[in-house]
């Protein structure tokens, strides 16, 4: 979006002969260094129509992943109970979900990462995977976060949550306001403290915005 939103703006620009920003603060460009990080960027996404009170739940949000992931978990479900599965047969599921990839890593030393390149949707690069949770886990997650983006209470996370991130290593005192203020918590590079300083000692800097709240936000 970024370097699409600059070639629109330095055109709008020219043709307006004028020059600044174009699109304000809305597009920027972070690089996501761990899945903790992309776990709590999801999450912020999936919640995007929750927050601007365009849904109430996340099958309602129909512009969300996590939309497309419920329809795909849904026709599954239906294709297992109605025996429909042919072996061999290529996944007819309707959802848009069988464009991106699986959500729940495939990982450890026995896994066939060749024969993860053979999908079951033409559509799809890879079944290998991006987040070391299931996707049961990861919308229980996202519903519950949504539940306080609409409430005036923010609550604890409850206890069948815990363990979810604390397998992933996030400050679960932090959670709903890391869900919901990705923006504003962090800058360019978002995952652990340590992780920032050793790209900016790369890049030949002191420090990246947001290592702060990145060093209380992943353990």
């Amino acid at each position: 979006m970024k370097a699409l939103c600059e070639h629109i703006a330095r055109r709008a620009n020219r043709e307006d002969r004028c020059t600044g920003r174009f699109f304000e603060e809305r597009f920027g460009c972070r690089e996501l260094l761990c899945e903790s990080s992309i776990v709590v960027c999801g999450i912020y996404i999936d919640l995007n129509q929750i927050r601007a009170g365009e849904a109430d739940t996340p099958e309602t949000s129909r512009h969300t992943s996590a939309y497309d992931r419920i329809l795909e978990r849904q026709a599954r479900s239906n294709e297992q109970l109605q025996d429909l599965n042919a072996v061999g047969e290529e996944a007819t599921c309707p959802s848009a979900a069988n464009w991106m990839c699986e959500l729940t890593l495939q990982q450890g030393p026995n896994v066939d990462l060749p024969s993860l390149h053979r999908t079951r949707s033409s559509r799809r690069a890879s079944e290998k995977g991006l987040l070391p949770i299931g996707l049961d886990d990861y919308l229980a997650l996202l519903d519950w976060t949504g539940r306080q983006v609409r409430s005036d209470k923010r609550c604890s996370i409850p206890d069948h949550l815990a363990p979810i991130l604390d397998r992933l290593r996030i400050n679960r005192q932090m959670w709903t306001d890391l869900a919901t203020q990705f923006d504003d918590f962090f800058g360019r590079l978002v995952g652990p403290a340590s992780d920032l300083a050793a790209r900016a000692a790369e890049a030949g800097r002191r420090y990246y915005r947001g290592q702060r709240n990145c060093s209380a936000a992943f353990l």
